[in-house]
């Protein structure tokens, strides 16, 4: 970066070399490159519609902005972690100051290996900036800390390029900032289009002071935001009980539909529950195993989606819209009392007294001296 121009790296689908973004981009690195199968049909601007309109609209907030095309997302919106990883790590190889991201990442086993390249990346006082996940739940990197996590303003409260920043318990300033930039067609109220308003303000902080770091940005932002918002919509744990349960294809009318998968948990069986996750995965299956206090490096946290009290189907839901499993095992180290909602949303119940199995599915009961037999029980089961 020399004088005023700034290079910003635009981890995206692509971008388009066209209209006020003609020649302002310095590079282009493609990390799918090895995975496009029909190059010729890849290289069209319909490919990388996403991408080019974050950056016209960086383009638009700062016209000093120019752009290192670093593409890693599919045209579908979709990208594998492996390859986000690759594209930080080209930025932190590559002495990047700015690094754009309408994209990130909702799957609780990614957030390790992320957290230790944006840290990487915080470390060399590069500025971040990243939207959330359009359901606006918790989102990473958004929710890192030191980076700047933006949504898009739903309720229509600011004009195109304006933003605030919302007070959120568990959520720092910079992980809480609402934009606006809706597009001309309506089509743009995702948080895609919101994150480049804030990643526009940030490439002329650095503009203007090279070395600019994180705190810098950060107080540039509180002093320009628009102050006196009332804004309802919050970062959530979790998608709201039946928002995604509902088929329209299937169901016109719109009826809230249960999970159409096992959901099984076991009391005080946490041996029993990581073998049976162990010898569904060895079938073939999907699993997806909650366990209470987490143990196993392959569970993940019942805690994590929320304080105590949280209805279980909110939980349910949103780890069937995250990792379509074919089987979720709930493993309680406690022996909690089970609400009747709570009963509702569990198909079978897996307990041990004076080691015998008692395994109840609705109506029925069955009992096992070996918990090698539990599982040709849930296979006759369902």
């Amino acid at each position: 970066m020399t004088g005023k121009k700034i290079d910003i790296a635009v981890i995206d689908s692509g971008i388009w070399d066209e209209g006020v973004i003609r020649g302002k981009i310095t590079a282009k690195i493609d990390f799918l490159a090895r995975d496009h199968k029909d190059m010729a049909a890849w290289n069209k601007r319909s490919s990388c519609v996403h991408g080019t309109t974050c950056t016209k609209i960086i383009r638009s907030i700062c016209p000093q902005a120019y752009f290192l095309d670093l593409t890693a997302m599919q045209p579908d919106g979709t990208t594998d972690i492996s390859k986000l990883l690759e594209a930080l790590d080209w930025c932190a190889r590559h002495g990047v100051r700015l690094v754009h991201l309408s994209l990130g990442t909702i799957n609780y086993f990614d957030i390790i290996p992320l957290k230790e390249r944006i840290s990487n990346l915080l470390d060399q006082n590069v500025i971040i900036v990243a939207a959330y996940h359009n359901q606006n739940i918790r989102t990473y990197p958004a929710a890192f800390p030191k980076v700047f996590g933006v949504r898009q303003d739903r309720e229509g409260i600011l004009k195109n390029g304006q933003f605030f920043v919302q007070e959120q318990t568990g959520y720092s300033h910079e992980n809480s900032i609402v934009a606006h930039w809706w597009g001309e067609d309506g089509d743009q109220y995702s948080n895609s289009y919101a994150a480049p308003v804030i990643t526009g303000y940030a490439a002329k902080v650095l503009c203007e002071n090279k070395e600019a770091g994180f705190h810098t940005v950060l107080e540039f932002l509180k002093r320009n935001a628009v102050t006196g918002m009332k804004y309802q919509e919050k970062i959530e744990c979790v998608i709201h009980k039946n928002v995604n349960r509902i088929d329209k294809n299937r169901n016109p009318a719109g009826k809230a539909e249960n999970i159409e998968i096992p959901v099984i948990a076991g009391q005080g069986c946490r041996a029993e529950m990581t073998m049976l996750t162990d010898e569904f995965e060895r079938k073939g299956f999907q699993v997806l195993l909650l366990q209470e206090k987490a143990a196993d490096s392959r569970a993940i946290p019942i805690e994590y989606y929320g304080e105590a009290g949280r209805p279980l189907g909110q939980i349910l839901d949103t780890v069937d819209f995250i990792y379509k499993p074919d089987i979720i095992f709930l493993d309680y180290i406690s022996g909690k009392a089970y609400s009747m909602e709570e009963k509702r949303e569990i198909d079978m119940l897996i307990s041990r007294s004076h080691d015998v199995y008692t395994i109840t599915a609705g109506g029925l009961q069955r009992t096992a001296q070996k918990a090698e037999e539990i599982s040709s029980i849930i296979c006759r089961y369902f």
